[in-house]
Protein backbone atom coordinates (compact mmCIF):
# COMPACT_ATOMS: atom_id res chain seq x y z
CA UNK A 1 0.00 0.00 0.00
CA UNK A 2 2.66 2.36 1.01
CA UNK A 3 5.19 1.66 -2.14
CA UNK A 4 7.73 -0.29 -0.57
CA UNK A 5 7.57 -3.61 -3.07
CA UNK A 6 11.14 -4.53 -1.72
CA UNK A 7 10.00 -4.73 2.08
CA UNK A 8 6.70 -6.23 0.95
CA UNK A 9 8.60 -8.99 -1.59
CA UNK A 10 10.59 -10.02 1.41
CA UNK A 11 7.57 -10.05 4.05
CA UNK A 12 5.28 -12.07 1.10
CA UNK A 13 8.34 -14.40 0.77
CA UNK A 14 8.62 -15.27 4.32
CA UNK A 15 5.47 -15.77 5.12
CA UNK A 16 4.86 -18.34 2.08
CA UNK A 17 8.21 -20.25 3.14
CA UNK A 18 6.27 -20.35 6.80
CA UNK A 19 2.73 -21.77 5.22
CA UNK A 20 4.70 -24.64 3.12
CA UNK A 21 6.28 -25.94 6.39
CA UNK A 22 3.10 -25.87 8.45
CA UNK A 23 0.94 -27.24 4.97
CA UNK A 24 -0.79 -30.29 6.21
CA UNK A 25 -1.51 -31.47 2.41
CA UNK A 26 -0.04 -30.13 -1.02
CA UNK A 27 -3.37 -28.61 -1.73
CA UNK A 28 -3.21 -26.09 0.67
CA UNK A 29 -5.72 -23.19 0.79
CA UNK A 30 -3.24 -20.74 2.88
CA UNK A 31 -0.16 -21.87 0.82
CA UNK A 32 -1.89 -20.92 -2.38
CA UNK A 33 -3.37 -17.49 -0.80
CA UNK A 34 0.51 -16.47 -0.30
CA UNK A 35 1.55 -17.61 -3.06
CA UNK A 36 -0.74 -15.27 -5.23
CA UNK A 37 0.27 -13.04 -2.66
CA UNK A 38 3.63 -12.60 -3.64
CA UNK A 39 2.38 -13.15 -6.99
CA UNK A 40 1.31 -9.43 -6.75
CA UNK A 41 4.30 -7.95 -5.32
CA UNK A 42 6.58 -9.44 -8.39
CA UNK A 43 4.08 -8.07 -11.05
CA UNK A 44 4.45 -4.98 -9.48
CA UNK A 45 8.28 -5.22 -9.81
CA UNK A 46 8.20 -6.63 -13.27
CA UNK A 47 9.41 -10.05 -12.38
CA UNK A 48 6.26 -11.58 -14.13
CA UNK A 49 8.26 -14.27 -15.64
CA UNK A 50 8.61 -15.25 -11.53
CA UNK A 51 5.19 -14.52 -10.79
CA UNK A 52 3.18 -16.26 -13.17
CA UNK A 53 4.23 -19.95 -12.39
CA UNK A 54 3.48 -19.02 -8.59
CA UNK A 55 -0.45 -17.75 -10.16
CA UNK A 56 -0.60 -20.90 -11.91
CA UNK A 57 -0.14 -22.87 -8.88
CA UNK A 58 -2.17 -21.47 -6.72
CA UNK A 59 -5.24 -21.04 -9.13
CA UNK A 60 -4.60 -25.26 -9.94
CA UNK A 61 -4.83 -25.21 -5.67
CA UNK A 62 -7.63 -23.22 -5.46
CA UNK A 63 -9.52 -24.36 -8.33
CA UNK A 64 -9.03 -28.29 -6.69
CA UNK A 65 -10.12 -27.10 -3.09
CA UNK A 66 -13.24 -25.32 -4.43
CA UNK A 67 -13.99 -27.37 -7.00
CA UNK A 68 -14.05 -24.39 -9.79
CA UNK A 69 -14.64 -20.50 -9.95
CA UNK A 70 -15.31 -19.06 -6.32
CA UNK A 71 -15.10 -15.67 -4.83
CA UNK A 72 -11.53 -16.43 -3.43
CA UNK A 73 -9.74 -18.42 -6.45
CA UNK A 74 -11.59 -15.60 -8.92
CA UNK A 75 -8.90 -13.10 -7.54
CA UNK A 76 -6.08 -15.03 -8.28
CA UNK A 77 -7.89 -16.15 -11.80
CA UNK A 78 -8.04 -11.91 -12.26
CA UNK A 79 -4.49 -11.24 -11.76
CA UNK A 80 -3.33 -14.27 -13.70
CA UNK A 81 -5.98 -12.55 -16.68
CA UNK A 82 -3.78 -9.56 -16.02
CA UNK A 83 -0.35 -11.50 -16.33
CA UNK A 84 -1.60 -12.78 -19.23
CA UNK A 85 -2.81 -9.05 -20.96
CA UNK A 86 1.21 -7.87 -19.77
CA UNK A 87 2.37 -11.18 -21.85
CA UNK A 88 0.46 -10.78 -24.46
CA UNK A 89 -1.12 -14.13 -24.17
CA UNK A 90 -4.27 -12.39 -25.21
CA UNK A 91 -6.27 -15.97 -26.20
CA UNK A 92 -5.82 -17.88 -22.40
CA UNK A 93 -6.50 -14.28 -20.74
CA UNK A 94 -9.54 -13.36 -22.50
CA UNK A 95 -10.89 -17.25 -21.27
CA UNK A 96 -9.83 -16.11 -17.76
CA UNK A 97 -11.76 -12.84 -17.67
CA UNK A 98 -14.73 -14.35 -18.86
CA UNK A 99 -15.01 -17.07 -16.30
CA UNK A 100 -13.79 -14.48 -13.53
CA UNK A 101 -16.86 -11.97 -14.71
CA UNK A 102 -19.43 -14.73 -14.93
CA UNK A 103 -18.43 -16.58 -11.40
CA UNK A 104 -18.63 -12.72 -9.61
CA UNK A 105 -21.70 -12.00 -11.48
CA UNK A 106 -23.47 -15.29 -10.23
CA UNK A 107 -21.77 -14.95 -7.19
CA UNK A 108 -21.66 -11.87 -5.96
CA UNK A 109 -24.02 -10.24 -8.04
CA UNK A 110 -23.64 -7.43 -11.37
CA UNK A 111 -23.52 -4.46 -9.42
CA UNK A 112 -21.09 -6.04 -6.64
CA UNK A 113 -18.00 -3.93 -6.29
CA UNK A 114 -15.60 -6.66 -7.08
CA UNK A 115 -17.66 -7.73 -10.86
CA UNK A 116 -16.74 -4.16 -11.16
CA UNK A 117 -13.11 -4.72 -10.56
CA UNK A 118 -13.41 -7.81 -13.20
CA UNK A 119 -14.76 -5.74 -15.39
CA UNK A 120 -12.14 -3.47 -15.25
CA UNK A 121 -8.84 -5.85 -15.85
CA UNK A 122 -11.06 -6.93 -18.96
CA UNK A 123 -11.58 -3.41 -20.26
CA UNK A 124 -7.34 -3.48 -20.07
CA UNK A 125 -7.18 -6.71 -21.90
CA UNK A 126 -9.82 -4.96 -24.53
CA UNK A 127 -7.80 -1.67 -24.88
CA UNK A 128 -4.32 -3.97 -25.66
CA UNK A 129 -6.53 -6.29 -28.28
CA UNK A 130 -7.71 -2.69 -30.23
CA UNK A 131 -11.57 -3.22 -29.16
CA UNK A 132 -11.38 0.49 -27.99
CA UNK A 133 -15.28 0.94 -27.87
CA UNK A 134 -14.96 -2.18 -25.58
CA UNK A 135 -12.18 -1.43 -23.42
CA UNK A 136 -14.42 2.37 -22.93
CA UNK A 137 -17.53 0.10 -21.89
CA UNK A 138 -15.70 -2.08 -19.58
CA UNK A 139 -14.29 0.94 -17.59
CA UNK A 140 -17.47 2.67 -17.77
CA UNK A 141 -19.16 -0.01 -16.09
CA UNK A 142 -16.89 -0.46 -13.60
CA UNK A 143 -16.82 3.27 -12.67
CA UNK A 144 -21.01 3.23 -12.02
CA UNK A 145 -20.72 0.07 -9.83
CA UNK A 146 -17.84 2.03 -7.91
CA UNK A 147 -19.80 4.97 -7.80
CA UNK A 148 -23.18 2.83 -6.61
CA UNK A 149 -21.29 0.88 -4.24
CA UNK A 150 -18.89 3.52 -2.48
CA UNK A 151 -20.61 7.16 -3.72
CA UNK A 152 -18.56 9.71 -5.07
CA UNK A 153 -15.26 9.43 -3.77
CA UNK A 154 -13.10 5.99 -3.38
CA UNK A 155 -10.13 4.87 -4.81
CA UNK A 156 -10.92 3.56 -7.49
CA UNK A 157 -12.48 5.99 -9.19
CA UNK A 158 -9.10 7.61 -9.41
CA UNK A 159 -8.33 4.49 -11.18
CA UNK A 160 -11.17 4.34 -13.73
CA UNK A 161 -10.76 7.54 -14.53
CA UNK A 162 -7.27 7.05 -15.17
CA UNK A 163 -8.21 4.20 -17.78
CA UNK A 164 -11.20 6.49 -19.35
CA UNK A 165 -8.66 9.15 -20.32
CA UNK A 166 -6.25 6.22 -21.41
CA UNK A 167 -8.20 5.56 -24.09
CA UNK A 168 -9.73 8.83 -24.75
CA UNK A 169 -6.19 9.98 -25.54
CA UNK A 170 -6.24 6.81 -27.83
CA UNK A 171 -9.48 7.91 -29.82
CA UNK A 172 -7.53 11.52 -30.14
CA UNK A 173 -10.24 12.92 -27.86
CA UNK A 174 -7.41 15.01 -26.53
CA UNK A 175 -9.62 17.60 -24.34
CA UNK A 176 -11.46 14.52 -22.93
CA UNK A 177 -8.53 12.58 -22.15
CA UNK A 178 -7.35 15.63 -20.05
CA UNK A 179 -10.44 16.40 -17.81
CA UNK A 180 -10.29 12.63 -17.12
CA UNK A 181 -6.45 12.47 -16.20
CA UNK A 182 -7.17 15.74 -13.88
CA UNK A 183 -10.33 13.52 -12.38
CA UNK A 184 -7.98 11.09 -11.55
CA UNK A 185 -5.58 13.44 -9.98
CA UNK A 186 -8.57 14.73 -7.69
CA UNK A 187 -9.52 11.84 -6.73
CA UNK A 188 -6.16 10.77 -5.24
CA UNK A 189 -5.94 13.90 -3.30
CA UNK A 190 -9.78 13.81 -2.19
CA UNK A 191 -8.96 10.13 -0.88
CA UNK A 192 -5.60 11.03 0.23
CA UNK A 193 -2.77 8.97 -1.18
CA UNK A 194 0.57 9.79 -0.30
CA UNK A 195 1.67 13.15 -1.91
CA UNK A 196 4.97 10.01 -3.31
CA UNK A 197 2.95 6.89 -3.54
CA UNK A 198 4.06 5.24 -6.93
CA UNK A 199 0.02 5.34 -8.36
CA UNK A 200 0.66 9.11 -8.17
CA UNK A 201 2.59 8.48 -11.42
CA UNK A 202 0.16 7.16 -13.56
CA UNK A 203 -2.39 10.20 -14.41
CA UNK A 204 0.67 12.21 -14.28
CA UNK A 205 2.20 10.58 -17.33
CA UNK A 206 -0.54 10.09 -19.17
CA UNK A 207 -1.49 13.98 -19.04
CA UNK A 208 2.22 14.40 -19.81
CA UNK A 209 0.86 12.54 -22.75
CA UNK A 210 -1.80 14.13 -23.78
CA UNK A 211 0.18 17.90 -23.25
CA UNK A 212 2.56 16.29 -25.43
CA UNK A 213 0.08 15.98 -28.24
CA UNK A 214 -1.32 19.50 -28.02
CA UNK A 215 2.41 20.83 -28.15
CA UNK A 216 2.04 21.96 -24.62
CA UNK A 217 5.87 21.08 -24.43
CA UNK A 218 7.14 22.47 -21.42
CA UNK A 219 4.16 21.66 -19.23
CA UNK A 220 4.60 17.97 -20.77
CA UNK A 221 7.83 17.98 -19.35
CA UNK A 222 7.05 18.79 -15.94
CA UNK A 223 4.36 16.21 -15.96
CA UNK A 224 7.35 13.66 -17.29
CA UNK A 225 9.78 14.28 -15.39
CA UNK A 226 7.79 14.50 -11.73
CA UNK A 227 6.37 10.69 -13.02
CA UNK A 228 9.98 9.26 -13.47
CA UNK A 229 11.04 11.50 -10.33
CA UNK A 230 8.46 9.72 -8.02
CA UNK A 231 8.57 6.16 -9.90
CA UNK A 232 12.53 6.38 -8.84
CA UNK A 233 12.19 5.63 -5.21
CA UNK A 234 10.40 2.50 -5.91
CA UNK A 235 11.19 1.11 -8.90
CA UNK A 236 15.20 0.82 -11.12
CA UNK A 237 15.16 2.79 -13.83
CA UNK A 238 15.45 -0.55 -16.58
CA UNK A 239 11.46 -1.35 -15.31
CA UNK A 240 8.98 -0.91 -17.74
CA UNK A 241 7.17 2.48 -16.21
CA UNK A 242 10.32 4.12 -16.13
CA UNK A 243 11.11 3.00 -19.67
CA UNK A 244 8.34 3.82 -20.91
CA UNK A 245 8.17 7.62 -18.99
CA UNK A 246 12.04 7.96 -20.33
CA UNK A 247 10.67 7.43 -23.99
CA UNK A 248 8.21 10.46 -23.22
CA UNK A 249 10.66 12.37 -21.86
CA UNK A 250 12.73 11.50 -25.13
CA UNK A 251 9.80 12.40 -27.83
CA UNK A 252 9.38 15.92 -25.29
CA UNK A 253 13.06 16.54 -26.10
CA UNK A 254 13.16 16.12 -29.36
CA UNK A 255 10.37 19.05 -29.83
CA UNK A 256 12.12 21.17 -27.54
CA UNK A 257 15.17 20.83 -29.50
CA UNK A 258 16.96 19.76 -26.54
CA UNK A 259 18.76 17.30 -28.76
CA UNK A 260 22.11 15.84 -26.28
CA UNK A 261 18.77 14.51 -23.59
CA UNK A 262 16.60 12.88 -26.25
CA UNK A 263 18.98 10.88 -27.97
CA UNK A 264 20.36 8.62 -24.54
CA UNK A 265 16.87 8.98 -23.52
CA UNK A 266 15.29 7.29 -26.55
CA UNK A 267 18.10 4.71 -27.46
CA UNK A 268 18.03 3.30 -23.58
CA UNK A 269 13.59 2.63 -23.82
CA UNK A 270 14.41 1.16 -26.93
CA UNK A 271 17.23 -0.74 -25.92
CA UNK A 272 15.08 -1.75 -22.45
CA UNK A 273 11.94 -2.76 -24.71
CA UNK A 274 13.96 -4.58 -27.00
CA UNK A 275 15.51 -6.92 -24.88
CA UNK A 276 12.75 -7.68 -22.32
CA UNK A 277 9.76 -7.75 -24.59
CA UNK A 278 10.84 -7.85 -28.32
CA UNK A 279 10.67 -5.81 -31.33
CA UNK A 280 7.35 -7.02 -32.25
CA UNK A 281 5.98 -4.69 -28.48
CA UNK A 282 3.97 -1.66 -29.34
CA UNK A 283 6.06 0.17 -26.82
CA UNK A 284 9.24 -0.96 -28.72
CA UNK A 285 7.68 0.22 -32.28
CA UNK A 286 6.29 3.23 -30.69
CA UNK A 287 10.28 4.58 -29.74
CA UNK A 288 11.62 3.59 -32.76
CA UNK A 289 9.15 6.21 -34.26
CA UNK A 290 10.32 8.52 -32.02
CA UNK A 291 13.73 8.03 -32.84
CA UNK A 292 12.81 8.32 -36.78
CA UNK A 293 11.32 11.46 -35.77
CA UNK A 294 14.76 12.65 -33.50
CA UNK A 295 17.13 11.09 -36.61
CA UNK A 296 14.77 13.16 -39.16
CA UNK A 297 15.26 16.10 -37.28
CA UNK A 298 18.92 16.02 -36.92
CA UNK A 299 19.10 15.48 -39.99
CA UNK A 300 20.55 11.83 -40.07
CA UNK A 301 19.32 9.44 -42.80
CA UNK A 302 21.49 6.58 -41.71
CA UNK A 303 20.30 6.02 -38.24
CA UNK A 304 16.20 6.71 -39.89
CA UNK A 305 17.11 3.57 -41.63
CA UNK A 306 18.01 1.91 -38.51
CA UNK A 307 14.62 2.61 -37.03
CA UNK A 308 11.75 3.27 -39.67
CA UNK A 309 11.32 -0.47 -40.67
CA UNK A 310 10.40 -1.11 -37.22
CA UNK A 311 8.48 2.09 -35.93
CA UNK A 312 4.83 1.88 -35.84
CA UNK A 313 3.53 3.46 -38.75
CA UNK A 314 0.21 4.92 -36.29
CA UNK A 315 2.46 6.85 -34.22
CA UNK A 316 4.39 7.91 -37.51
CA UNK A 317 0.98 9.48 -38.88
CA UNK A 318 -0.12 10.70 -35.78
CA UNK A 319 3.32 12.33 -35.49
CA UNK A 320 2.98 14.49 -38.54
CA UNK A 321 -1.04 15.02 -37.85
CA UNK A 322 0.21 16.77 -34.37
CA UNK A 323 4.13 17.78 -34.96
Amino acid sequence: TLGNYHEARLLHEEALAMAQRLANEPADSIVAFQMAKLASVLRLQDNLQEAEPLLREALAIQDQIFGGPHPTSDETRRQLGELLTDLRQFDEAQTLFKTLIESRTRTLGPDHYETGSAWNSYGHLLREIGDDQGAIDAYNKQLTITRNAYGDTHPSLAAGYNNVAVMSRALEDLSGSEKSYLLSIAMQDAVGLEADHPNRAYPMAGLGRVLLLQRRFDEALEQFERSFNLRKAHFEDSHVLQLEVLSDLGAVFTELGRYNEAEPSLLKAYSGFEDNWGLDDPRTQLTAARLVRFYQLTEQPEQVQTYIGNASTQEQDQMLRYF
